[in-house]
């Protein structure tokens, strides 16, 4: 029943049928840790579920979801995901708020 102000999250976003086929480096990693169902997005959507439950009102949700954030991004246009830009480099984390998590919640 804890709530937390601040959620990070690295999930899973490979889709499922294109892990065979990322770079030999990644394949001694654990499937479990990259794919996440045929879209990629299948762990970062429970993730966005399941957030209300453990954010307090004011909490916010990043989100990394390193090549998958634009289609993430894309595939649920009426939740206000805000793509974080980093001094040095970098992309793919996304930020999103208790009160939209809710209102995309009660829209969907």
């Amino acid at each position: 029943g804890r709530r937390y102000r601040v959620i990070v999250s690295k999930p899973p976003y490979v889709p499922e049928d294109e892990v065979a086929t990322l770079p030999p480096e990644y394949q001694h990693e654990p499937e479990l840790g990259l794919a996440s169902g045929p879209t990629g997005f299948a762990a970062a959507e429970r993730i966005v579920r399941g957030a209300l439950e453990r954010l307090t009102l004011d909490g916010v949700l990043f989100l990394e979801l390193g090549a998958g954030a634009e289609g993430f991004a894309a595939a649920h246009p009426r939740l206000p995901l805000m793509a974080v830009e980093f001094e040095r480099g970098g992309d793919g984390v996304l930020v999103t708020t208790a009160a939209e998590i809710r209102e995309f919640l009660r829209a969907s």
